[in-house]
């Protein structure tokens, strides 16, 4: 009975010694996957994830660079080198005088028996879109209290992609709220801030070239909320 399994193992490491002399045999190769086109607002940054996965062969060093950037725009990676599989940080940042437009952007990685490869992806800085709200607005404001119509006069600020609202809520000509915008996804956002008599707001809303739709929380001093709105801004004819 000992011959045959003696005969067993001896078959299975001449199997298993071929199997990797096979393995061994294949050359190295890996692929960048994960890569996502790329959209800031100046003064803004935004990361992506680019894998680089090991396909066959024996791993070996590779280098990473990144090109095409515009003047202004910085890209900060976590490393320089590496062996696949593993991932990389790549951290693009938009200075604040950064040039708007739409880049095209390769990730690039040399150095190694698989030879150069690169991704290509587009890096699109999106213009301060606040100057388009200067303008009056008719309001329509529908709360868990009361409804409302009133005008709201919008302003610029000194801040990009920042605007001022007046008589936000129809509080008075002298309220005035600060509103930040996304001009990437038309969305908006308004801080936690006084609105005067001891009240505050806070909301967020999404806009296009004609109108403005936001939901927004009054609240006391004590943070209890008072009322719930959604207003409705057309521009005035």
């Amino acid at each position: 009975m000992k011959k045959p399994i003696l005969f067993f193992i001896v078959a299975s490491l001449i199997i298993s010694s071929c199997h990797n002399k096979e393995s061994l045999k294949q050359p190295f190769s890996y692929a960048i996957t994960n890569t996502q086109d790329v959209a800031m607002q100046k003064g803004s940054a935004d990361t992506i994830l680019p894998h680089f996965q090991l396909l066959g062969g024996n791993p070996e060093d590779i280098n990473l660079s990144v090109s095409g950037l515009p003047g202004n725009v910085t890209a900060e990676l976590s490393q320089v080198t590496g062996k696949p599989t593993f991932i990389l940080q790549l951290i693009f940042k938009a200075a604040a005088n950064a040039t708007p437009g739409v880049y095209p952007i390769k990730i690039e990685s040399t150095g190694s028996s698989a030879g150069p490869q690169s991704a290509n992806i587009k890096l699109s800085v999106v213009d301060d879109c606040s100057p388009s709200f200067v303008d009056s607005f008719n309001v329509t404001e529908a709360c868990s209290i009361d409804n409302y119509s009133y005008t709201v006069v919008v302003t610029a600020t000194n801040t990009p992609y920042v605007i001022q609202m007046r008589n936000f809520g129809n509080y008075g000509y002298n309220t005035i709220i600060r509103v930040n915008l996304n001009c990437i996804d038309h969305t908006l956002l308004i801080p936690l801030q006084d609105v005067g008599g001891g009240f505050r707001v806070t909301g967020h809303g999404s806009f296009t070239d004609t109108s403005i739709n936001i939901n927004y929380a009054l609240s006391s001093d004590l943070n209890i909320e008072q009322d719930v709105c959604n207003d409705v801004f057309l521009r005035k004819p």
